[in-house]
């Protein structure tokens, strides 16, 4: 069952202050990676080598599964990358329906892309950080888990 390309992806291209403490990071572990409010994802990337090159057809594929949303306002998803110790935004993705949604086998997972930056200062792309951002100050609590982050 191939997931479905969801194309609600926002093209950042902006420079974010977005960099938390190595302890506040879940690493990617057993295929998965569990994003919480205020404890991002570093999740490795696949196909990193054919982010080396400058192909305008290449672009990063998330994959995510599960979607715990927030009882009080949306969040976005944040997808941010290193570029020589500056974390540059590749951009934001929002699960569709903004509700829970749950990786029971009957719910596809949702697929969500982005363009990869033209610098080659931000090459090879060999993981991704990935954040879960409320637009709201009144949250409670959200998470999601991504299957993959991988090069296409």
């Amino acid at each position: 069952m191939r997931p479905e390309l969801i194309l609600a992806a926002v093209v950042g291209g902006t420079v974010t202050a977005l960099a938390p403490s190595a302890a506040r990071l879940s690493p990617m572990t057993q295929g998965t990676a569990r994003v919480e409010l205020g404890k991002p994802a570093i999740v490795p990337v696949a196909g990193a080598e054919r982010s080396e090159l400058a192909e305008t057809t290449s672009r990063l594929v998330i994959t995510i599964q599960d979607f715990e949303a927030a009882s009080g306002a949306p969040v976005v998803g944040v997808v941010t990358i290193d570029c020589q110790g500056v974390r540059h935004e590749l951009g934001r993705f929002g699960p569709f329906p903004n509700r829970t949604i749950l990786g029971d086998g009957r719910v596809k997972p949702q697929r969500f892309g982005f363009a990869l930056p033209k610098d080659s200062s931000c090459r090879p792309i060999r993981s991704v950080t990935i954040a879960l951002d409320p637009q709201t100050d009144k949250l409670d609590a959200a998470s999601m888990t991504v299957l993959s982050a991988e090069i296409e």
